[in-house]
C-alpha cells in the first residue's frame, strides 16, 4: 500500500551558485558518506542536486516541509554493485515515518546538464492500520466520479451496486441506497438518503490546492480557515450529503 508519493526538481545552475556563496550549507544538509561520494568529483553539483531533490522528495511523501528537521536525518545510499539508490532515515524523521506507517521507500533520480530530479514512494507497513468507511449513494456514477475526481481516491472494485474505493490508508465503501431494505435508515425518503451523520477527515499537504478542486465542482464551499486548535480546514458536503473535513497534516 503507498502512504505518500514525492517529488522534487533542482536547476542546478542555480544550485551551484548557493554551494558557491555558502559552501558550509553541504555539511549541514548531506551525512559524510553522502559528502564524500558526492566531492570524488571535481564538480559535484550533480550529485548533491540530485540527493537534495530525493530528501526533498521524501519530505512531501511524508507531509512535512522542509524545516521540519535536519536533511542529514534523510541520508541517500548507493548500491555498491547496482548503484541503486535507496532511503536511511534517522531521528526525527525515522519516527514521522513510523508514525505513518512507513516501512520500506523506493526512490528514483535523474538529472540531465540543467536539472536534477528525484521521486520517492513511501510504502505501508503489511498491518499498517487503515480506516474503513462506507456512504450510502442515490447515484453511483455520481458518487464515485466525485470522490475520485475531486478528491484523488482511486476506485479498486466497481459494481452495480458497491464501489470499493482507497486513498493511502482510508478505505471507501459506497453502497446504492436501491439495495437496501425497506426500513432501513439509509434509504431515500421523498428523493433524499436519510443516513446518520458521517464526517470523512482528508488530510493533505496543502488544504488551498485541494480548495480549489472543490470550488469548481462546489462554488458554494466557504474557503479554508485557522482553527484554534492550530490546524486550517475547509467543510463541505458531498453529492450524498456526507460531511467531509479536508485539513492541513501540520
Amino acid at each position: 500500500m503507498i502512504v505518500g508519493i514525492g517529488s522534487d526538481l533542482v536547476e542546478l545552475d542555480r544550485f551551484r551558485s548557493t554551494l558557491d556563496r555558502t559552501p558550509g550549507i553541504v555539511r549541514r544538509v548531506f551525512t559524510g558518506d553522502e559528502y564524500a561520494y558526492c566531492t570524488a568529483r571535481s564538480d559535484p553539483t550533480e550529485r548533491f542536486a540530485v540527493r537534495f531533490a530525493a530528501k526533498e522528495a521524501v519530505l512531501k511523501a511524508m507531509g512535512k516541509g522542509i524545516f521540519s528537521f535536519s536533511l542529514r536525518e534523510i541520508e541517500v545510499l548507493r548500491d555498491d554493485e547496482s548503484g541503486a539508490p535507496s532511503l536511511r532515515l534517522h531521528a526525527k524523521a525515522a519516527a514521522r515515518a513510523s508514525e505513518i506507517g512507513v516501512a520500506d521507500w523506493r526512490l528514483t533520480m535523474t538529472h540531465t546538464d540543467r536539472l536534477a530530479q528525484a521521486t520517492a514512494l513511501a510504502l505501508a507497513r503489511p498491518d499498517a492500520p487503515s480506516l474503513r468507511l462506507e456512504v450510502f449513494s442515490t447515484d453511483m456514477e455520481r458518487t464515485v466520479a466525485f470522490y475520485e475526481d475531486v478528491l484523488g481516491f482511486v476506485c479498486e472494485r466497481r459494481e452495480d451496486e458497491y464501489a470499493h474505493l482507497r486513498l493511502g490508508t482510508i478505505e471507501l465503501g459506497a453502497l446504492a441506497v436501491g439495495s437496501l431494505p425497506d426500513g432501513h435508515p439509509a434509504r431515500p425518503v421523498d428523493g433524499v438518503a436519510h443516513g446518520a451523520g458521517v464526517e470523512v477527515v482528508v488530510e493533505v499537504p496543502d488544504v488551498h490546492v485541494f480548495y480549489e478542486r472543490v470550488r469548481r465542482v462546489l462554488p458554494d464551499t466557504q474557503p479554508p480557515a485557522r482553527q484554534a486548535w492550530g490546524l486550517t480546514d475547509f467543510r463541505f458536503s458531498d453529492p450524498d450529503g456526507v460531511y467531509i473535513r479536508v485539513t492541513d497534516r501540520s
